[in-house]
This record gives structure tokens, sequence and C-alpha cells, in this order.
């Protein structure tokens, strides 16, 4: 988890911050983030993103594919990753958060093995 005082956040002008860095959002970035960051770390369903940018339906998957590759790019340099979560939706997290994979890893005693999900993909 990041700390408080680095959590992302939109101003007034549509400029996504997190600390003294920023970057510039077009309105419909602007509607996704704001559903992601409402959710930090949580998955917001794909059906949710379309509701928000295009509230007529007039959309398709490709459209929302193609608006999170943008903001993918545009987060990067703030240390921030949009996950994918196969057929679902969308997760906003810190670069700097572990994010689970689908590799066994040790839980409790030697010889117990958990998978980690292996429906989130970036």
């Amino acid at each position: 988890m990041i700390p408080a005082d680095d959590h992302p956040w939109l101003d007034p002008d549509g400029l996504l911050r997190r600390g003294s860095r920023w970057v510039a959002l077009s309105p419909h970035e602007e509607e996704v983030l704001r559903l992601l960051l409402s959710r930090w770390g949580r998955m917001v369903p794909r059906a949710s993103l379309v509701d928000a940018v295009w509230p007529d339906g007039s959309t398709s998957d490709r459209a929302l594919n193609t608006l999170v590759g943008r903001l993918r790019r545009r987060l990067e340099p703030l240390g921030l990753t949009i996950e994918t979560i196969r057929a679902r939706g969308f997760l906003l997290a810190s670069s700097q958060d572990p994010v689970p994979t689908s590799e066994p890893t040790h839980v409790g005693g030697a010889d117990v093995l958990s998978e980690g999900p292996s429906w989130l993909i970036s």
C-alpha cells in the first residue's frame, strides 16, 4: 500500500496528481480514473466503466481497451498501473505494490503450497 500523502488524486482541473508529479487527462480518461480511484486496489467492472464514459451505451470493448491502454502509458511516470482482471474489469494499483501471480508460493508450513489468482493479468 502507498503512503496516504502519496495517494493519487484528481484535482478540479482534470489533472491526476501523485506527490509533486501530475499528468493531464482527457474527459474520458478522467471518468475512468475517477471510478478506479474510488475503488483503489479493488476491481471495477467493465460495465461500470463503460456506463461512466459512454452512458448512452454507444461503444465497444475495443474502445474501452484502447482508452485503458492510453491511461496505462500516462500513469507509468506516476508509478501507477492498471491491471486487467480478465473478462471482468480493471484495478488501479501502485507499480511498487506486489502483484499476485499464478506461481505457487509457500504458505505456512514448508510443504503447503498455494497458487495465486490466475485471473489477474496485465
